[in-house]
């Protein structure tokens, strides 16, 4: 009888164990399962492109649509541990490396989607958020007023190309000449316009020594000799663009618009 009841206690505590093991097997098989169905991690370097293979078309047509629409999502995942309440089961995530632009660069960015560019515009407009950073209206197809300058940049591939082109560097000695090849017409008989306005032409203000980020789709720029004037010297400049002076004025103010000394 002794015996007996030695092998019933010993053999209570050894079920329970059991099934203790049983339920912790369940919970980190499930636990593992969930993980791997909710938990996307993007490493260093990459963004993840996120391509929701459920939902409802983009009512304007666009393969780039906001959350909760079916196509390639235009924002992208930062490198880290991302947790999706909802699963991943209909989503297909892929990874590339951030966009780099190199110091002496920038980043034109080209869009693949978005509105149409109306005929015979050539700059595209850039996305427009509001002061949360919520997407109000897309932006337009083709070439953006935006450019990347350099550094490493959280870009969706799948929506932008980018092209990376030289900075404008001046030398020391030398002055950059800026020219806008993109714009309106400016007034009659006016040459120069400011570097403010939107006209086309050469612009008034000269770029000093020193690296400077311009788009290059909208601007195209030259470097010429700064004036050098040697010590025991004088320099004296004569307006050449510009209205004409008062009648019988000589010389004019340099922050004036007259022609003359």
């Amino acid at each position: 009888m002794a015996d007996s009841m030695q092998k019933l206690t010993s053999y209570k505590p050894l079920r329970a164990s059991v099934i203790a093991l049983i339920v912790l097997i369940a919970v980190l098989v499930l636990g593992g399962a969930l993980w791997s169905l909710c938990m996307v991690t993007i490493d260093p370097g990459m963004v993840g492109i996120v391509f929701h293979e459920r939902g409802e078309p983009d009512p304007a047509g666009h393969f780039i649509v906001e959350e909760g629409y079916k196509g390639i999502q235009r924002e992208v995942l930062e490198p880290g541990l991302h947790f999706f309440p909802l699963t991943t089961t209909f989503m297909e995530i892929t990874q590339v490396p951030m966009t780099v632009v190199p110091e002496g660069k920038v980043g034109v960015l080209i869009a693949q989607d978005g509105r149409p560019l109306p005929e015979g515009a050539v700059l595209a407009e850039d996305d427009q958020f509001d002061e949360n950073g919520n997407l109000v209206k897309m932006g337009q197809i083709g070439i953006r007023k935006e450019i990347l300058k350099p550094g490493t940049h959280l870009i969706n591939t799948e929506y932008f190309q980018v092209e990376l082109a030289d900075a404008f560097y001046v030398p020391s000695g030398k002055i950059g000449v800026l020219k806008r090849e993109i714009g309106d017409s400016a007034p009659p008989g006016q040459i120069l316009v400011s570097l403010e306005d939107n006209y086309r032409g050469y612009i008034r203000e000269v770029q000093e020594p020193g690296l400077r980020y311009f788009h290059p789709k909208i601007y195209s720029w030259d470097v010429v000799d700064a004036l050098n004037i040697p010590p025991g010297k004088v320099g004296v400049l004569t307006r050449k663009i510009g209205d004409a002076a008062p009648a019988g004025q000589r010389l004019v103010p340099r922050d004036s618009n007259y022609r003359g000394i």
